[in-house]
């Protein structure tokens, strides 16, 4: 299928300026260059067109928003088209393409927010000292065939680098974490004596009405024995109760007896009786 088959069939009924990922891999570019593709894609952010025959950019329309730009395994041998038709550039994929030397490299110079390059199994990669070279050349560039000067790797092949990506925003946020970190730590242990002070305080609160609770088991007790104390009293009482009663129950006892006696018998008794006092008198006087 020809590159411009291939547009038609990406934009899937949209028109050109809705969209922002276009991927035209594989298909084949006649004569060896861009057609089909118009200033009318002034949204895309993303074009891909790896292995389809390009020899140059001659026909790449004006694309202000392009950011990522993938053209591996062609025959690009010039540069001169991007400086001035991808103004915002920050990816650039040139792998596999006729780039012979740094100097064909300077068109990259003018693209002041391109961040990323790769040009492995390119000539110039041949070079000694190659990655010091480039690197030095194209001073705006952070990384070159994925890694950057202290061979740090850049983000993976599908994300986006940011314009402002250099590398070195990484350790202060990391610091800021840390404060933060420290920051949650310290308040978790602040939290954590706060709990311990209210649940002392709620021991001593515990004690304290234990204590009481003693205290007044204690008073009860003093109560009881008291009490205790006034039921022997009573009890006394009714065992003295118990033998006047006794008494009253003798007294009982002989006058039943006087009454069941025969008339003689009681004037017999009562005759004893007056012998008795008699004999106490007796006594008495003597």
């Amino acid at each position: 299928m020809d590159m411009e088959k291939k547009i038609k069939q990406e934009l899937r009924n949209r028109k050109p300026s809705e969209v922002v990922e276009l991927i035209l891999d594989n298909c084949r570019c006649p004569k060896g260059k861009i057609v089909g593709l118009t200033d009318e894609f002034l949204n895309l952010e993303l074009l891909s067109m790896a292995d389809v025959g390009l020899a140059s950019l001659d026909g790449l329309p004006k694309l202000p928003k392009l950011r990522k730009l993938e053209l591996p395994s062609n025959c690009i041998s010039r540069l001169d088209a991007l400086a001035e038709k991808t103004p915002a550039l920050v990816q650039l994929n040139l792998r596999d393409n006729k780039i012979k030397d740094v100097s064909t490299l300077k068109p990259l110079k003018k693209l002041t927010m391109l961040r990323s390059v790769e040009l492995l199994d390119c000539e110039v990669s041949a070079l000694l000292e190659y990655r010091e070279l480039v690197l030095a050349f194209l001073s705006q560039v952070t990384y070159l065939d994925g890694y950057d000067t202290n061979d740090k790797a850049a983000l993976s092949s599908g994300s986006e680098l940011s314009a402002d990506e250099d590398g070195s925003s990484d350790q202060p946020e990391n610091e800021e974490d840390g404060t933060e970190e420290d920051d949650d730590v310290e308040s978790e242990d602040g939290n954590t004596e706060e709990e311990g002070d209210a649940l002392d305080d709620e021991s001593d609160a515990l004690d304290d009405d234990d204590i009481d609770d003693d205290i007044d088991d204690g008073d009860d007790v003093g109560d009881d024995g008291d009490d205790v104390g006034d039921d022997d009293d009573d009890v006394g009482d009714d065992f003295d109760a118990g033998d006047d009663v006794d008494d009253a129950d003798d007294l009982d006892d002989d006058y039943d007896d006087v009454k069941e006696m025969s008339p003689a018998k009681k004037r017999r008794k009562c005759h004893d009786d007056d012998s008795d006092d008699s004999d106490d008198s007796d006594g008495d006087d003597d």
